[in-house]
């Protein structure tokens, strides 16, 4: 739309390191994840998907990323994103455990980014 490159907060792009975006992409704060920007990022445009298809992608990501819980093993396995996709079995699985937190956690994502950043 813009021909302007947008970053990400886990630096997948093998050319991003050093580089500067003119927008930045952020899943923040998703549990597995750190604020990378530091105090280069203070003005947000929200875009909030609809649940119904940000859920789904959202395990499809940490199926990639082998259901990591931390920073470090997501990192290690950025090489992987965007790569596979699991079976629909590990969705319905998936999905029926975690329907209810994650429909919480959308909702306070949007909090988080409404209120100005929760301490």
């Amino acid at each position: 739309l813009t021909e302007l490159r947008a970053g990400d907060d886990y630096n997948l792009s093998p050319d991003s390191v050093g580089r500067k975006f003119a927008f930045m992409k952020s899943n923040y704060p998703q549990h597995e994840g750190i604020w990378s920007f530091g105090n280069k990022m203070n003005q947000v445009i929200l875009l909030v998907r609809n649940p119904r298809w940000a859920l789904p992608s959202y395990q499809h990501l940490l199926h990639e990323i082998e259901y990591s819980v931390n920073w470090e093993t997501s990192y290690a396995r950025r090489n992987h994103v965007y790569t596979m996709r699991p079976p629909i079995e590990d969705w319905i699985v998936w999905r029926e455990i975690r329907f209810e937190a994650e429909i919480k956690k959308w909702g306070w994502f949007i909090d988080y980014w409404m209120e100005g950043g929760l301490c």
